[in-house]
């Protein structure tokens, strides 16, 4: 007996797979079927069980895989996919001891989960460093709804959010260096937010201003800011136009927080010129070597 029904069983399974129909029954639905996470290249599904069920087949397809499906014994799932990003719709049913189909439900719309956000850069921090602006480039994980961020000074977190936009702007003072960490997610179809990898850096922030100030005779300038904790050395950059033309003017230890300009780009300060000047910090540990973000510090004419 056990062998006949063995044997109804792998019947019924091979007249699905191959879309042969079968006299039509009254079906019970199955619940809360959702997506419970997943990764590049699988997506994890689960459901309630339902009484009398002995089997359930899964069924998923898009136009790239076509129609997959897979037999399980336990109401929950792992799909592994051949190719990463993909968004799937799938269902479920639910079959006895017999072979015959039980209970079925309406399919849902599924994603995998992106992968590691990269490409990010600290594009500047305030002049009075009080808030800095972090942004990354679009990635190419269709799937994508969206971003989740931390910023942390040690273990300490200082600011934190979820954005759908390429960056983020954070209150947080530009006098130490931080770590920043980013993590795409999709929804699942139940609204749940299912999230891909931490992307970590370090940020060194731009040194804030403290001031700016012409000598009597007008032919120097002295800037001060505030040191960057952990910073490794500083970099004074002038030009005498806005948006080009920089070159390195001097090159400072930790522990300055000062530097009097008499020269941009080899050249004597001269009156009625106009000047553009900036400070970034720079650190160093390792192999790994970063220099902070920078907007124009300071400009004037003299």
């Amino acid at each position: 007996m056990k062998f006949i029904r063995k044997i109804l069983f792998s019947v019924s399974i091979l007249t699905l797979m191959l879309g042969i129909s079968v006299p039509a029954k009254a079906m019970g639905t199955i619940t809360n079927f959702v997506q419970t996470g997943g990764s590049q290249y699988t997506i994890d599904l689960s459901w309630d069980s339902y009484s009398g069920a002995r089997s359930y087949i899964v069924k998923y397809y898009n136009d790239v895989i076509g129609v997959e499906t897979k037999i399980v014994d336990k109401n929950s799932v792992t799909l592994d996919l051949k190719n990463a990003d993909q968004s799937l719709q799938c269902f479920v049913s639910a079959y006895d001891h017999t072979g015959s189909q039980i209970a079925t439900c309406k399919s849902i719309n599924v994603s995998s989960v992106p992968g590691e956000m990269t490409g990010w850069k600290a594009y500047s921090w305030s002049i009075d460093g009080t808030k800095g602006m972090i942004r990354w480039k679009k990635q190419q994980y269709k799937c994508l709804e969206g971003y989740q961020w931390q910023l942390l000074k040690g273990n300490k977190k200082v600011a934190s959010g979820t954005s759908k936009k390429l960056g983020f702007k954070a209150k947080a003072p530009s006098s130490t260096i931080y770590t920043f960490k980013v993590r795409g997610y999709v929804l699942s179809n139940n609204k749940k937010k299912l999230y891909g990898p931490w992307h970590t850096e370090t940020i060194v922030p731009q040194p804030a201003l403290i001031s700016g100030t012409w000598n009597s005779t007008r032919d120097s300038v002295t800037l001060k800011w505030r040191k960057v904790k952990g910073a490794t050395k500083y970099i004074v950059y002038g030009s005498t136009k806005k948006n080009k033309g920089y070159k390195k003017i001097a090159t400072l230890s930790k522990k300055k927080s000062s530097y009097t300009v008499k020269k941009v780009k080899g050249k004597k300060l001269v009156k009625d010129k106009n000047y553009y000047l900036y400070v970034v910090a720079y650190y160093k540990k390792g192999s790994t070597k970063i220099t902070s973000a920078h907007t124009i510090f300071w400009y004037g004419k003299a």
